[in-house]
């Protein structure tokens, strides 16, 4: 299953997910912000294959410390990326109940 959320922003993010199982397959975060280092959101998606879980992606996103955005805020990359991980598994929103 697949789904995807844009937020605007000062600029546009665009997360799309694909889980198999509760488990992500696939992520692709695109938009026109800007990352630097520039590999960091290549090295995020690949990161967060294998997460079945809310508390892995938090995780995955504890270890972005460094990391640079411009034109989105970390959080609302973090936000969007639960929120579309939720909507494909039974794993609750935190502070929602399913």
């Amino acid at each position: 299953m697949k789904a995807r959320r844009t937020i605007r922003e000062e600029k546009t993010l665009d997360v799309e997910v694909e889980v198999e199982g509760g488990v992500i397959k696939h992520v692709e975060i695109s938009g026109d912000f800007f990352a630097y280092p520039s590999e960091a959101v290549e090295e995020l998606e690949e990161a967060l294959k294998g997460c079945g879980s809310v508390d892995c992606i938090n995780s995955v996103f504890e270890k972005l410390r460094g990391v640079l955005l411009v034109g989105v805020k970390l959080g609302s990359l973090r936000e969007a990326v639960i929120s579309v991980f939720t909507s494909l598994t039974s794993e609750s929103y935190p502070g929602e109940s399913k």
